[in-house]
């Protein structure tokens, strides 16, 4: 679904996946609003698949140069399995191979959730490119990045502090700006 660089105005939907994203073709789930006039926040359960669970190869969500505003949801799309001390949803999972979240040129804030980058079943190979340039995202940068996974991040021109986690160092990074 590409509908960027239009006008469309108003809020995101609760949830995306509300009639299940387990349908999608070939196995890629890719939405593009980016360039638009979307505002409000970006809700939680916006990727939270509401049919049974959905083992997709790529999920790439645009929603860069709009009005959204907000902390980045955490438990955007992650599996429930992943987070067995919270209980955030009990919809089925959506989990993918490859994740592209592209939310730079927003008014995001708050931090970066921690398990942000956790993609995919344990033992998958996967990647994820998270790009939340020009934001005001602040505090310190993820610490947990599951060795089963590449990544991409471009945090430029937001408010972040902290150290580089000593996670980072074993961790497979991407170059480039290539997408995942």
């Amino acid at each position: 679904f590409d509908a960027s660089m239009n006008s469309i105005e108003g809020a995101l939907p609760d949830n995306l996946c509300r009639y299940g994203c387990s349908t999608v073709e070939d196995g890629i789930f890719s939405v593009d609003l980016s360039s638009n006039a979307i505002k409000g926040t970006i809700p939680p359960t916006f990727l939270h698949n509401s049919g049974s669970d959905a083992k997709l190869n790529t999920i790439r969500l645009n929603l860069a140069n709009n009005q959204i505003s907000g902390p980045i949801p955490d438990g955007l799309f992650r599996p429930s399995y992943a987070i067995p001390s919270r209980d955030i949803q009990s919809d089925a999972s959506i989990v993918a191979e490859h994740v592209v979240l592209e939310f730079q040129g927003n008014n995001l804030n708050g931090s970066i959730p921690d398990r942000i980058m956790e993609v995919a079943y344990p033992g998958v190979d996967s990647s994820m490119k998270l790009d939340i340039r020009e934001n005001s995202v602040t505090g310190p940068l993820p610490t947990y990045l599951p060795a089963n996974a590449t990544y991409s991040l471009f945090a430029s021109y937001n408010r972040l502090d902290g150290t580089i986690p000593r996670q980072w160092t074993s961790a497979k990074w991407q170059s480039g700006t290539q997408s995942c």
